[in-house]
């Protein structure tokens, strides 16, 4: 590795530190909240909720251009520049909002529940005031400084979660869950202006910095958002709205590690991919980003999956017994795609979003054909496997995409994750080994039982990569990452009590 190669891993991974920090605070309220909602409101509520969420999603994710890449990658931000993104962003807000309106009433229609339609009036100002965030704060982002934009999403969580729940423990109505999703973003956007200050004004001018963004990203995102969304579109007409509810909990809860560990590690990722140039170095880095992707979730999904079910008698009631084996399931399908996160945002980089378009396609194919035949006589279970099928068949195209855009082979890009299934396959024999244990008399017994289980299983999990990635004489990648920082804390701690050491 080259000297400055060496110097943007590091400054990589010190911002991917600071962002997993402050999102496992900010996802840690999240829980909190919805551990909290669960108690007040019913599966029912939650379902109902959900359908009308899973139409936002779908047509925010469409929209859901990164725009802050035109900044992040251009040789000089001007005004102009920010103009541009200010104008692309709020154009895009409020085309959401109005499109969420617009297809609210047939969608509340084919659920057959009217309440839908208030529900929809009011989510649709949460992508609206998402549009009007400063664009000056991609320009913290640029200098992989996230610590600002980060605290802002502390405070708009926190400031959602008062409210949310005051709402929750006045009203026991579902309200609470749509509320609290509006007053996160109206937070967070007022936050970016207090420390990115910025005088709106629309204009497109620069809009060839972020034109070939708008042309590939825009078909990704709408072939990835219904690939996100395909099937709690669908089953929501199919099952009741209980169980639609425990269904998007069980999918919500397996998606915590994604949006803990892995979408705020993307975020420097992708900055540091746009300062490297040349292919060899491209490849390099990409490697070990998704090695590094599966290091530090593949043992959280493993555990997950084998813990489902002290952790919906933990966090829930016995009306949410039925999300037990949704949970296990999920985190194996989460599990599948983990190699194939980091293949987008090097594909911006190279303008090969088209490679992207590709992936999506035949993964979109695959899912919604697989649910169309099993969705309506197998139901969840049809939905699962569609699920993990097209997951599966993402990550084969995506290693074939890979060899031919990074010319990295197909052994290469198994042979970067050897140390990982090595110890995955450890930490899952000792978390299954441990699980017998558990001891389930009491809610703190539960507790405890699964806690010293899950807390030996990482404790394995921890040491034993250490073992493998000495044995296989130190490789520079995540682990000499990892392990020094976690060197350099035990020297601060007991180095100045114990000199001698």
């Amino acid at each position: 590795m080259s000297r400055n190669n060496g110097q943007v891993s590091k400054d990589t991974a010190s911002a991917s530190g600071i962002v997993v920090l402050a999102n496992l605070f900010a996802k840690l309220i999240d829980l909190v909240a919805l551990i909290v909602l669960a108690r007040l409101l019913t599966p029912a509520d939650f379902g109902l909720v959900a359908m009308a969420m899973t139409l936002v999603l779908i047509v925010e994710k469409i929209f859901d251009v990164p725009i802050g890449t035109g900044i992040i990658r251009a040789k000089r931000a001007s005004k102009i520049i920010c103009d541009t993104a200010f104008t692309l962003s709020f154009l895009r807000g409020a085309l959401v909002a109005l499109l969420i309106i617009i297809l609210g009433y047939p969608v509340s229609a084919f659920y057959g529940d009217p309440r839908l339609i208030n529900l929809f009036w009011v989510l649709a100002f949460a992508p609206a005031i998402r549009g009007l965030v400063s664009p000056r704060s991609f320009l913290f982002q640029r200098r992989l400084d996230y610590r600002l934009s980060s605290t802002g999403d502390l405070i708009g969580k926190l400031v959602a979660f008062i409210v949310g729940i005051s709402v929750a423990f006045t009203t026991k109505s579902y309200w609470a869950i749509a509320i609290m999703t509006l007053f996160a973003p109206i937070i967070l956007t007022s936050f970016s202006y207090f420390y990115a200050p910025y005088k709106p004004r629309l204009s497109l001018k620069r809009f060839d910095q972020f034109s070939d963004i708008l042309g590939w990203s825009t078909l990704n995102q709408t072939l990835s958002a219904v690939n996100w969304q395909v099937d709690r579109l669908i089953l929501g007409g199919y099952i009741p709205v209980g169980t639609f509810g425990k269904y998007t909990m069980a999918a919500n809860l397996a998606s915590l590690p994604q949006q803990i560990l892995i979408a705020p590690i993307l975020r420097p990722i992708n900055a540091s991919f746009a300062k490297l140039k040349d292919k060899k170095r491209l490849a390099e880095a990409y490697l070990k980003s998704s090695q590094a992707l599966m290091l530090i979730a593949m043992p959280v999904l493993i555990v997950t999956s084998i813990y489902a079910e002290s952790i919906i008698n933990l966090l829930f009631d016995k009306n949410w017994s039925e999300a037990i084996y949704i949970l296990r399931y999920f985190s194996i399908i989460a599990l599948i795609g983990l190699p194939t996160h980091a293949y987008a945002p090097i594909a911006i980089v190279m303008r090969q979003l088209k490679t992207v378009s590709i992936a999506s396609s035949v993964e979109l194919v695959i899912r919604v054909t697989i649910l169309i035949l099993a969705i309506k006589e197998y139901g969840i279970y049809g939905a699962l496997t569609a699920s993990a099928l097209a997951a599966a068949c993402r990550l084969i195209i995506i290693a074939i995409l890979t060899k031919k855009m990074l010319a990295a082979s197909i052994l290469t890009q198994i042979s970067i994750h050897k140390r990982n299934f090595i110890n995955g396959s450890l930490i899952a024999c000792v978390a299954t080994t441990m699980q017998y244990f558990v001891i389930n008399d009491s809610w703190l017994a539960l507790l405890l039982s699964t806690a010293a289980g899950v807390s030996v299983s990482f404790i394995v999990y921890i040491l034993t990569g250490y073992l493998l990635w000495c044995w296989d004489k130190k490789p520079a990648g995540p682990e000499e990452v990892i392990y020094g920082l976690g060197r350099f804390i035990m020297l601060k701690l007991f180095w100045q009590k114990n000199p001698e050491l």
